[in-house]
């Protein structure tokens, strides 16, 4: 009978310890995902607008992972304010990694002036950002609190979504990779009417050092939303490029040189690692990309640190 006891006894502290290890990993399981983003909130912050300047017309521009907070950061940045003072643009998407290396402590963090008010506060149109992979190194809720204290900065949720008449934005939390797209999926249906662009900071498709998304992440894209985008746009690899599948619906445009690059990289000769889709062009230091929408077609213009044309395509319908 003894013998027995100490069976069950042991059996159930092995049960307890179980439960317990369990239970662990289960709470720091949700204390990732809380940091990344996951729970969004019930409602957006603040709504996600754009007031075109010209009826029938949108002007954007698209940049990713600026906030080195140094020379390079500086000049593209140059290159943005100078552009919308030359010419009317209705919006810039930030395309993640705004906050170099490890994101904001509070909505209060100085680096949100430093990184971006100081930058582009001043441009009069909204930034919509998105979280990075280096802005959610601490808790992602001060990148959407912030929208309460900036005339500029945009993210009124870990992801959302903003209409125009001629347009349909998708703005991803592309931390949460595949929980993400499922989550996409649910309201991403195709739209002849409109163009549709998803934005996140990581690259679906690109020949850099980071390389394509996962298998999972491209099989989903590719099984169940591919032919429902006309543009996927994306930071995260450090480089201007543009990728194209044969046969399917959607550019890849990356822009993950506001700040970054890849200038050491080239010069060293780096192995980059190859996508799986085809790449038309390829740019490895900094700048941004241009786009200019209208009912019947899409110019998408890249363009260097000082603004210079690179290379540029069309969409038509």
């Amino acid at each position: 009978m003894t013998i027995v006891w100490v069976a069950i006894a042991c059996g159930g502290a092995g049960l307890l310890a179980g439960f317990a290890l369990g239970a662990r990993a289960a709470f720091k399981g949700a204390r990732k995902l809380r940091r990344k983003g996951f729970y969004r909130l019930a409602e957006d912050l603040v709504p996600a607008r754009v007031e075109p300047h010209a009826r029938g017309r949108l002007r954007f521009l698209a940049v990713g992972d600026v906030g080195t907070g140094n020379a390079d950061q500086a000049r593209v940045a140059a290159t943005i304010r100078r552009l919308c003072e030359e010419q009317p643009y209705d919006c810039v998407l930030m395309l993640g990694d705004t906050f170099y290396e490890t994101g904001l402590r509070s909505p209060g963090d100085p680096a949100f002036a430093r990184l971006f008010e100081d930058h582009y506060g001043g441009l009069g149109i909204p930034c919509f950002g998105i979280a990075g992979n280096h802005d959610v190194k601490q808790d992602a809720l001060p990148l959407v609190l912030c929208t309460l204290r900036s005339r500029t900065w945009r993210m009124p949720n870990f992801s959302y979504r903003f209409e125009v008449p001629l347009a349909r934005f998708f703005l991803l939390n592309t931390n949460l990779n595949l929980l993400e797209l499922i989550r996409l999926r649910r309201i991403l249906s195709p739209d002849t009417a409109r163009w549709t662009f998803v934005v996140g900071h990581h690259s679906l498709y690109a020949n850099g050092t980071q390389g394509d998304w996962d298998l999972a992440g491209r099989w989903y894209w590719q099984r169940y939303l591919r032919d429902k985008a006309d543009f996927y746009v994306c930071g995260h690899n450090h480089q201007l490029e543009h990728l194209r599948i044969p046969g399917q619906a959607t550019d890849y445009v990356v822009s993950g040189a506001g700040g970054s690059h890849y200038r050491a990289q080239v010069a060293a000769g780096a192995r980059w690692k190859p996508s799986r889709a085809p790449s038309l062009f390829v740019y490895r230091d900094n700048g941004l990309v241009e786009f200019d929408v209208t009912a019947t077609r899409v110019q998408v213009r890249y363009l260097d640190a000082a603004g210079e044309l690179l290379y540029g395509f069309e969409r038509t319908r």
